[in-house]
């Protein structure tokens, strides 16, 4: 069975639940033999629930810094609140989902954190990592949040982008769609279709990549050096994903390195 990796922002995620075009996009997928592995973000919701709780979140190059007060909203609001409704909408459209995190099975370990933001860090994979290889052999839909274990069996935030390509290396997923609210990489102000890891390379040395968009870009070209993938970003819009995923059609900005996929 051929698998991917969607990874949503949390910007997507309000329509995922509320509307019907994702659960019906996951099942054509389903019947079509391909075995859909879920990341999710939460960062407009971190912000909201952090504003409600008298915090102001805070950024750091575009990543949230967490520290120890902040790390229990993290924990609450993605590994709980939104991982649950994800997962609740998933079985009740009778697709088996089991929510998970980075730290299941002691998964993802982060050995070192990342200077100026706090309790957060690159995820490492471990032997964990086999059980979720498992899950997936009984045809189950994982919906993964990207807390992760820390030093001492603490909790660490990690980017959802980050974690997503991790993820995706050590399940050996080729395919990956990063969907947010932007509708394709912008390279002085215009959309692209396509990017090579070498041009994705030229564009971060000259500044072209900025705030959120850098991270995620960072972490892509790891992904296209470290593994044989290809990684799309793009906008929510389900029914063109499942066509890019069936028929090869276009959808956002294709990033790839050279030789590695069509």
């Amino acid at each position: 069975m051929k698998r991917v990796l969607i990874k949503l922002s949390g910007k997507v995620v309000p329509e995922f639940l509320e509307s019907s075009e994702w659960v019906s996009a996951l099942a054509e997928l389903t019947q079509n033999d391909i075995q859909v592995v879920l990341v999710h973000g939460a960062g407009v919701q971190l912000s909201s629930w952090s504003e409600r709780l008298g915090t102001t979140p805070k950024f750091y190059k575009g990543q949230r810094v967490s520290n120890a007060e902040t790390i229990d909203v993290v924990l609450a609001v993605q590994a709980g609140l939104i991982n649950s409704k994800l997962v609740g909408k998933l079985n009740a459209a009778k697709i088996c989902s089991v929510g998970l995190s980075g730290i299941s099975f002691g998964a993802f370990q982060v050995n070192r954190y990342t200077e100026h933001l706090g309790f957060v860090g690159h995820p490492v994979a471990t032997d964990g990592v086999t059980h979720i290889k498992t899950l997936l052999e009984n045809i189950l839909t994982p919906v993964f949040s990207t807390v992760s274990l820390g030093k001492g069996g603490t909790v660490v935030n990690v980017n959802a982008d980050i974690f997503a390509i991790e993820l995706a290396l050590a399940l050996e997923i080729e395919q990956i769609y990063m969907v947010s609210d932007v509708p394709a990489v912008r390279v002085l102000g215009n959309e692209v279709q396509n990017l090579s890891f070498e041009e994705l390379n030229q564009h971060i040395k000259a500044g072209e990549f900025t705030d959120g968009m850098l991270p995620k870009i960072e972490s892509i070209l790891n992904g296209l050096e470290t593994g044989r993938m290809c990684v799309w970003i793009g906008g929510s819009f389900p029914k063109q994903i499942v066509k890019s995923i069936l028929t090869d059609a276009e959808y956002g900005t294709k990033l790839k390195k050279e030789g590695v996929c069509a």
